[in-house]
C-alpha cells in the first residue's frame, strides 16, 4: 500500500488577460434544475444572465432568505469600463430565476479604474450587500489580482502606488439600485507607497434564534475579510522587514451603517539589549489584526508578498463565527463564539484548528505546484446550519508517495470538524 502524504495545490481560477485573444466555445448540453420554489418556473436551462460580447466572470450569488423567489449574482463585468479592467456588474431576480434584470454597483470616486473580487450577500430583512476590492490606477496598466507563487502570494512595488480599498454597497431595493459604496479600508496614493487591499469576504448572521431557542445576540452582525498588503518599512510594529501581508476582519453591528476593525491584545518582543535573546522585561503589550497569527512569520513573506490570504467566513446556528485561511500553506481556521470579541486560533505545534495538518508551509519538504497562473485557492468552509460546531473544509490537495514522488497532481479533500474546528477527520474524495 502506498503511503500518502499531502501537500497544497491551488484550484485553477479563471481569470482573462488583458489584450487580444480567442475563445473557443461550444454548446452546452440541456440542463435542467429538479428543484424549485412555489409560484417559480418549472425548469431553467442553462439559462445565460448575461450575452454581450465582453468578459462577464468570476460570479457569486445569493438567495433572499425572506423571499425564496429573490435571486442576486453580482460578478467582473468587462462592459462597464474601457480600459480593459472590470466593473461591478449585477443581475437580479423576482421570480426564481425565470427571468433578469441587470444593473451595476457603482465604483467610488477615485477608485473607479478597476475592480475585483465581488461577492453578494443578503442580510435576513432582505437588504443586500456586496463587497468588492476597488483600484484606482493613476495612469498604470496593471491586473490588480495577487499572484500565487509557493506559499506566498504577491502583487508588485506598483501597486502600492495606486488609490486602492475593500468597499461594501448595499441596496434597499434588492439589487435594482445601490447605495454609495462604504469603505472598510481605503488608501489614496499621493506620494509615498501606501498599502494595498485585495481579496474581500463578507458574511451576515441570519440566525435569530439559537438551537436552544434563545436570542442570538449576533444576529444581523456583518462580517468582511480581506487582506492588506505593506510596502518596504511599513508593516504594523515591523519597520524593518521589506514588506509582507496581513488578513483583516472587520464587522458591522448596525445593519452596515458603521463598521469596527476586530484587532486582539498580545505581546511583541523587542530586543532591547541587543542580545539576540528576548528578556522577560522585552516583551510589550500591543493591538494587532485579530487574524495576525504570528506578525515576525507574516512579516518574511518578502517585498510585495503575504503568507496569509483568501480569507473565508462562515457562520454557525448558534452565531459562532469561522474563518479560514491560507496562512502560508497551511488551512489556518479561527473560531469567535461572541462576534469577534474574542477569537480562537489555529495552534500549528499540536495541529488544532488547522484541518489539513499543520506548520506553517503544508507538509514541509513536499513539492508545490506553481504552473497555473491564477490567483490561488479558494479554500472553502461551510457551518452546518442545523448542528452547532459542526463543519466542513475542502481543499485541492497535491498526492505523493514516502519519497515525495508526484502520484497525482491535485485530488478534493474533505475534512470535518463536530467541536468547532478544534479538531478535523479529512477524507479523499477522488
Amino acid at each position: 500500500m502506498i503511503a500518502k502524504t499531502f501537500t497544497e495545490h491551488k484550484r485553477r481560477h479563471l481569470q482573462a488577460d488583458r489584450g487580444v485573444f480567442c475563445v473557443a466555445a461550444e454548446q452546452l448540453e440541456p440542463r435542467t434544475y429538479l428543484s424549485g420554489v412555489a409560484g417559480s418556473v418549472a425548469s431553467i436551462e442553462n439559462l445565460a444572465v448575461t450575452s454581450d460580447s465582453e468578459i462577464q466572470q468570476q460570479p457569486t450569488v445569493a438567495v433572499n432568505p425572506s423571499d425564496n423567489n429573490h435571486v442576486v449574482v453580482v460578478y467582473q463585468d468587462a462592459s462597464l469600463s474601457t480600459n480593459g479592467q472590470n466593473g461591478v456588474g449585477v443581475s437580479v431576480s423576482f421570480d426564481a430565476g425565470a427571468t433578469w434584470m441587470r444593473g451595476s454597483v457603482p465604483l467610488p470616486s477615485g477608485f473607479d479604474d478597476a475592480s475585483d473580487s465581488p461577492i453578494v450577500e443578503f442580510a435576513a430583512n432582505g437588504k443586500v450587500f456586496v463587497i468588492f476590492q476597488a483600484t484606482g490606477l493613476l495612469g498604470k496598466d496593471l491586473d490588480i489580482v495577487p499572484k500565487r507563487g509557493g506559499n506566498t502570494f504577491s502583487v508588485t512595488p506598483e501597486h502600492f502606488e495606486t488609490n486602492n480599498g475593500i468597499f461594501v454597497a448595499s441596496s434597499n431595493d434588492g439589487g435594482v439600485s445601490w447605495n454609495d459604496a462604504t469603505p472598510l479600508s481605503a488608501h489614496l496614493f499621493a506620494g509615498t507607497q501606501v498599502p494595498f487591499d485585495v481579496q474581500p469576504e463578507i458574511a451576515i448572521d441570519t440566525f435569530e434564534t439559537r438551537s436552544d431557542g434563545s436570542a442570538n445576540p449576533q444576529f444581523g452582525n456583518i462580517y468582511a475579510a480581506w487582506v492588506t498588503y505593506f510596502p518596504n518599512g511599513q508593516f504594523p510594529l515591523r519597520p524593518d522587514f521589506l514588506g509582507g501581508g496581513i488578513p483583516q476582519l472587520a464587522v458591522s453591528r448596525d445593519d452596515g451603517a458603521t463598521w469596527e476593525q476586530i484587532t486582539r491584545s498580545t505581546f511583541f518582543p523587542f530586543d532591547l539589549n541587543g542580545n539576540g535573546t528576548f528578556e522577560p522585561n522585552e516583551f510589550f503589550p500591543v493591538v494587532i489584526p485579530v487574524l495576525a497569527e504570528d506578525l515576525g512569520f507574516f512579516a518574511e513573506a518578502g517585498p510585495a508578498s503575504s503568507f496569509g490570504a483568501v480569507p473565508r467566513i462562515s457562520i454557525g446556528p448558534n452565531g459562532d463565527l469561522y474563518i479560514g485561511n491560507f496562512g502560508g500553506g497551511t488551512f489556518s481556521f479561527f473560531h469567535s463564539p461572541d462576534g469577534g470579541a474574542t477569537m480562537l486560533l489555529p495552534i500549528r505545534e499540536t495541529s488544532t484548528r488547522t484541518p489539513f495538518g499543520q506548520s506553517f508551509f503544508a507538509r514541509s519538504g513536499f513539492p508545490l505546484i506553481d504552473t497555473q497562473p491564477d490567483p490561488g485557492v479558494v479554500r472553502s468552509i461551510v457551518a452546518d446550519p442545523t448542528q452547532p460546531g459542526v463543519l466542513y473544509a475542502v481543499e485541492a490537495l497535491f498526492i505523493a508517495d514516502a519519497a515525495s514522488n508526484g502520484l497525482d497532481l491535485a485530488d478534493v479533500f474533505v475534512a470535518k470538524s463536530i467541536n468547532h474546528g478544534v479538531t478535523w477527520d479529512f477524507t479523499y474524495t477522488g
